[in-house]
């Protein structure tokens, strides 16, 4: 018999004992919501203080510590609304607050929690779950579904016979009532992995999973591992950012069986298992994609990887629950062979584009992966616009002056003043340091005899710069293998292998701000974070998610100077399979931070138009990535807070069309993309606060809407864009309740550009004035 008849009966005898024919296995002792775990059952009125339960026994079946409030789904108080989408009641954690019940359960198995979450405040907000001995600390600040009818799951092992199961809200507010929504908790014995005959790939269908919701579930979301050791998605790793979602029969459209996973995240939606395999055998891996006819719709594409084989499989959704199977051949390299699965791109319901959503993926028989690296189409977009620097303006204002009419004359007066409008700032010195550092592109190079192969040999070889570790030096394009490296502003740039690093001595004035601009890219599948570090100040900033689809993601991170000498050092922190695997860096440049004058006018926000910013490539830019503050105190834009889980971007007027001025922000992560600034004010005093919105002309398309919080007060701003560059401007009145207002700004929808959903965008934020109303 050839190999080809061999492989295609083998492939028929696996679908024979598919993923999903396993053996007859007993029903789960626990597989259902805890006593009162719906929050139906309510506390005596005469516990209640208006929303507030007093009394630490006072929810039936639950024990509750600090400022715990049994509310009601709908609209609330102030414009805001609680989303309580499987009954009436939830209960709402607010600072340090928590609920805990004991659940009698068998000691040594895994248990998988259910339960419904959402945040209730503008803030960031976590919950923290634990049992005895084990706890874990989930971000609720994506919302992945618009109606907030998020629901997690999480596993633990139990140790004992009893184990008290707590939620606890981690965070301090400045309202003390803020935190997170629980409104419903259930609990499920997750049962062993048996054998599947014929498959390689334990739980392949996705039959084993957490406790389902009967009356209302938009899919439940699966922790990566960083958050979750023990998996609720049993013989499964979830190896990215974010989570995955796992979906039943009863509520989506599944490819066979009893459930499925949806990848929600784009590259951030990772999933892998390590199969035994023998080194030298050939393979078939198999899979189905599909939509969960849910209106997910678009071209998607899920990237798989067998080892070092790599795999993509298209299809054509229109969000009607169409589904497709690809089949691929490999080789095993080893004895043990990493399956790892991901979308290639980010995508929001036709419909709703606060509601993320993408390809389903089952039926997983046979096969696996090792590394990866991204392949990324390489577009480059550069959009010049008409107030490109003041020096060409006021020649034109001269040459006006001199030759043309007073009326156009007062056109290019006109013109001058809006490339000034909304920005008065103070004349300022230019600043000493504004460039790249030496050798910060790369493109001085090591001799050929300090290299071996790509990898550079001595600490002191790679001119300008000391390194420790496996650093490779690497040229931009295809790659063996057919992985692509990005480069897009030269041709080298460096690779830094497992625990490897790069530093450069740099002369700075002690007591001064600087800002570090840096190209840096992930080179292979899994997660990869890079540690940026000055001598007493250091942070690890994640670059698993791609923000551009040609890889060219650029990042700003600051630091205050201790000494007139400080050592830079870009780190990898982690330990791959893979030892050359790690962060991709192909420029750094570096930048004084002006200190912030004051603003002319009146206007209550510092740098509301955000001229004061990190260092722009001039060559090539897809924006610049400012990390939230979780990871950077010391903020590359001054006066401004990022507190979200993900950056925000700041663009400038060369590479992108900007309302006003040299520079604006683009909030190119939905609701995880937040900006903040605490602004001193009157109490019981009126303002008006004003900010404009609108496209950066980049091919970012769709109903865009911008919210806004003056202190508790919410303001929205929609905006249709075609991705042609049109901006408006809103005004809010609002009224201060204290001395600090916060002025908080995000994303309500999540947006990728027209032609490219592999490049997310979302609209611009500029001018942003609080004036009193006298």
């Amino acid at each position: 018999m050839s190999l080809a008849i061999s492989l295609c009966l083998a492939f028929l005898f696996a679908l024979c004992h598919g993923s999903h024919s396993l053996p007859a296995q007993r029903t789960p002792h626990l597989d259902a919501l805890l006593p009162n775990g719906n929050f139906e059952q309510v506390p005596n009125k005469s516990n209640m203080r208006e929303r507030q339960i007093i009394g630490k026994y006072s929810l039936p079946h639950w024990e509750i510590s600090g400022h715990v409030e049994l509310v009601s789904g709908g609209p609330q108080p102030g414009g805001f609304y609680f989303a309580v989408p499987r009954g009436v009641h939830a209960a709402r954690l607010g600072n340090l607050a928590s609920i805990s019940q004991y659940v009698k359960v068998k000691r040594g198995l895994v248990y998988s929690l259910t339960f419904g979450v959402t945040r209730s405040c503008a803030q960031d907000e976590n919950i923290r779950i634990s049992v005895p001995g084990q706890t874990n600390e989930l971000p609720i600040q994506t919302l992945f579904s618009t109606n907030g009818g998020d629901t997690y799951a999480w596993a633990f092992k139990a140790k004992f016979d009893v184990v008290k199961v707590t939620f606890h809200n981690p965070g301090v507010q400045e309202d003390p009532t803020c935190g997170p929504l629980v409104d419903a908790v259930a609990i499920k014995e997750i049962l062993p992995l048996r054998y599947t005959r014929g498959n390689f790939v334990k739980n392949g269908g996705f039959e084993i999973g957490p406790h389902v919701f009967n009356n209302f579930s938009t899919g439940i979301l699966i922790p990566a591992k960083v958050q979750d050791l023990i998996s609720p998605l049993p013989g499964w790793i979830i190896e990215s950012l974010k989570p995955v979602k796992y979906i039943d029969n009863s509520h989506f459209e599944v490819p066979s069986g009893l459930a499925a996973i949806e990848l929600v995240a784009g590259r951030e939606s990772a999933i892998a298992q390590i199969i035994r395999t023998i080194a030298g055998r050939n393979y078939i891996l198999s899979f189905a994609v599909g939509d969960a006819h849910n209106g997910c719709h678009g071209s998607m594409m899920v990237e798989a990887f067998a080892g070092k084989a790599a795999f993509k499989l298209r299809f054509e959704s229109n969000g009607k629950g169409a589904f497709k199977v690809g089949r691929f051949r490999f080789r095993a390299d080893s004895n043990r062979t990493r399956l790892t699965f991901y979308s290639g791109f980010y995508h929001t319901k036709l419909h709703d584009f606060g509601h993320l959503c993408g390809p389903v993926l089952d039926n997983h028989i046979s096969v696996n992966i090792h590394k990866v690296m991204v392949r990324f189409p390489i577009t480059f977009i550069y959009i010049f616009n008409f107030c490109k620097s003041i020096f060409k303006i006021t020649v034109l204002l001269l040459l006006a002056y001199k030759k043309m009419s007073l009326y156009q004359t007062l056109c290019f007066l006109l013109i001058l003043s809006l490339c000034h409008c909304s920005h008065s700032v103070q004349p300022r010195r230019a600043p000493h340091l504004d460039g790249l550092l030496p050798n910060g592109n790369f493109e001085h190079i090591p001799p050929k005899s300090n290299m071996k192969g790509r990898q550079i040999i001595g600490a002191h070889s790679l001119p300008h710069w000391e390194i420790s570790g496996h650093v490779e030096l690497v040229s931009g394009g295809p790659q063996p293998g057919g992985f692509h490296f990005a480069v897009p502003r030269g041709v080298h740039a460096v690779r830094l292998g497992s625990l490897a690093s790069i530093s450069q001595d740099v002369k700075v004035n002690r007591g001064f701000v600087y800002s570090i601009t840096f190209g840096a890219t992930r080179s292979c599948a899994q997660d990869e974070n890079i540690k940026v570090s000055v001598p007493g100040q250091a942070d690890e900033l994640p670059i698993q998610t791609v923000f551009s689809s040609d890889g060219g993601d650029t990042y700003a991170w600051a630091f205050k100077a201790m000494s007139d000498v400080v050592k830079i050092t870009f780190h990898n922190p982690g330990v791959q399979e893979d030892l050359t695997c790690g962060p991709l860096v192909d420029v750094v440049a570096i930048k004084e931070m002006l200190p912030l004058g004051y603003n002319r006018g009146g206007n209550l926000v510092k740098n509301g138009g955000f001229e004061i910013g990190p260092h722009v490539f001039a060559n090539y830019s897809t924006g610049i990535l400012i990390p939230a503050r979780i990871q950077d105190l010391i903020s590359p834009l001054p006066g401004w807070i990022v507190e979200s889980l993900k950056p925000v971007k700041y663009i400038d007027n060369r590479h992108f069309k900007v309302p006003s001025g040299l520079a604006a922000v683009e909030l190119v992560a939905g609701r995880e993309s937040a900006i903040a600034q605490i602004i001193r004010t009157d109490a019981g005093k009126a303002y008006i606060l004003s900010f404009t919105v609108g496209d950066a002309q980049n091919g970012c398309h769709g109903s865009m809407t911008v919210e806004a919080f003056a202190g508790k007060e919410p303001f929205k701003l929609s905006f249709v864009s075609e991705g042609k560059g049109v901006f408006k401007t809103g005004h809010f009145r609002f009224v201060a309740d204290s001395d600090r207002t916060r002025l908080t700004f995000y994303s309500a929808f999540y947006h990728t550009k027209l032609h490219d959903f592999g490049h997310l965008c979302g609209p611009v934020l500029d001018s942003v004035v609080v004036l009193p109303t006298h």
